[in-house]
């Protein structure tokens, strides 16, 4: 605030962009955005570096990325990875893939993110990031074995895993995603102890970070997990937890994940009406889902099938719409609340 009441906007943007990756691990998404939005606009070439210029807007759609608004997203990335390649910045360049990778598998679009994500790290080996290279090979394996391709998935987590342990690196976030990769790609094999494992691991690390994002997904993967073996109240648990930290890092995707965790719980317990409400709250954020596991949503959409049979499509349709024109925050607020109430029936 100082630096723009006074003018000295190349400063600013330096600023801010030096915050970028403090707002990305703490899920302050749109405090970020805002910054690096306001700086980018007040800013002019001679103010700031290029670097700054291109880690900026990379930082900008990133967050972007995360707050569910590609476009935006898409917008400030381009134009990052152009000036990046202009420049002949292959780090830039790398950084810029990264993010725009993550930012279509953040919006169901897996397939799409696969080039990105396979370009950035042949360029992160050429650089010798071993770090950015671990990260990034960990996000593909999720990528690919989505796409059903096992093997393949598998072999990158096993060099992601070599590589953070050549670093020695058991607290960075970079890790704590590798951590999460390796349960989402068990998940997606059908191995839920390995999953389980890795998840407690990467919750365990994610709440040292503070990092809300992955916790959030973290524990929808648990949740799923419980839900699976039938320990309701467990999941109730960890559902519940799960949409407050996706809700405080502002992470639609993992709001979406503990969603279709807790519609299901509903549905066990007899909670139709609610169950419709729930598939009403999750239609705000459909596209979103097509980045969860493939069984996950499968069931999930099988027991919304099963809710509207007993409920009758009047019925069902009626809880539905209502759910759907609620704010997400409501949503938010009658699943919590729900969970609760589930987590004391199941016990």
């Amino acid at each position: 605030s100082w630096l723009r009441d006074r003018e000295e906007y190349g400063l600013g943007l330096r600023l801010v962009t030096a915050l970028g990756g403090f707002w990305h691990v703490r899920s302050a998404n749109a405090e970020g955005r805002m910054w690096l939005e306001s700086f980018l606009t007040l800013s002019v070439a001679d103010d700031a570096s290029r670097v700054d210029h291109v880690a900026a807007l990379r930082w900008a759609g990133e967050l972007a990325g995360l707050e569910g608004d590609l476009t935006a997203a898409q917008t400030h990335l381009e134009q990052s990875l152009t000036l990046a390649r202009r420049a002949g910045d292959t780090c830039g360049v790398a950084a810029a893939l990264r993010a725009i990778g993550s930012a279509l598998f953040q919006q169901g679009q897996v397939a799409a993110c696969i080039a990105p994500l396979s370009e950035a790290i042949v360029l992160t080996r050429e650089l010798g990031d071993q770090r950015q290279t671990a990260f990034l090979l960990a996000y593909l394996a999720v990528a690919v074995a989505h796409q059903g391709d096992f093997e393949r998935a598998e072999a990158l987590v096993a060099e992601s895993r070599e590589l953070f342990r050549a670093l020695r690196d058991t607290g960075s976030f970079e890790a704590n995603l590798g951590l999460l990769g390796e349960g989402l790609v068990a998940l997606m094999e059908g191995d839920l102890e390995r999953a389980e494992n890795r998840f407690n691991a990467s919750l365990s690390l994610g709440q040292i970070l503070d990092a809300k994002a992955i916790v959030a997904a973290t524990l929808g993967g648990l949740g799923q997990i419980a839900v699976a073996r039938r320990q309701d109240a467990v999941a109730a648990g960890h559902l519940r937890e799960g949409l407050i930290q996706g809700w405080d890092g502002d992470y639609p995707l993992g709001i979406a994940w503990n969603l279709i965790g807790l519609m299901r719980l509903a549905s066990r317990h007899g909670r139709l009406d609610s169950a419709a409400r729930l598939v009403g709250g999750v239609d705000a954020l459909s596209g979103l889902i097509q980045a969860l596991p493939p069984a996950a949503v499968a069931a999930y959409e099988a027991e919304m099938e099963q809710v509207q049979v007993v409920l009758g499509p009047e019925a069902f349709s009626a809880a539905r719409e209502v759910g759907r024109g609620l704010p997400l925050e409501e949503v938010i607020a009658e699943a919590v609340a729900l969970a609760e109430n589930l987590v004391n029936v199941a016990k």
